[in-house]
């Protein structure tokens, strides 16, 4: 993969707009992303043990993010409540951001 370079000014306009500098680092973002343990993602939050409970998952395991995110499917009853806890944390952080 090639990459381009992009004058240091461009770059520092694009982070003041919360963009990384060099669209290649967007793939390794999102594998980092799947390959995260999710109770890492989850930070000090307790609400993935209703998830694991939801999904019928151990307390002791550790999955990553995209295995977690492919157990919850479109047909499960509790999709939309699964789907929600899922997305807490990051709906959590942008409600913190919103604040300052």
């Amino acid at each position: 993969m090639a990459v381009h370079p992009i004058p240091l000014s461009e770059r520092i306009e694009n982070a003041k707009c919360g963009l990384v500098s060099q669209p290649e680092y967007c793939p390794c973002l999102i594998r980092q992303w799947a390959e995260m343990p999710v109770k890492a993602y989850f930070g000090r939050s307790l609400q993935w043990r209703g998830l694991f409970r939801r999904l019928g998952l151990e307390m002791t395991a550790n999955p990553t993010y995209q295995e977690v995110a492919e157990m919850i499917k479109e047909t499960d009853e509790e999709f939309l409540v699964e789907l929600l806890i899922l997305a807490s944390p990051i709906w959590g952080a942008k409600r913190e951001e919103e604040k300052t």
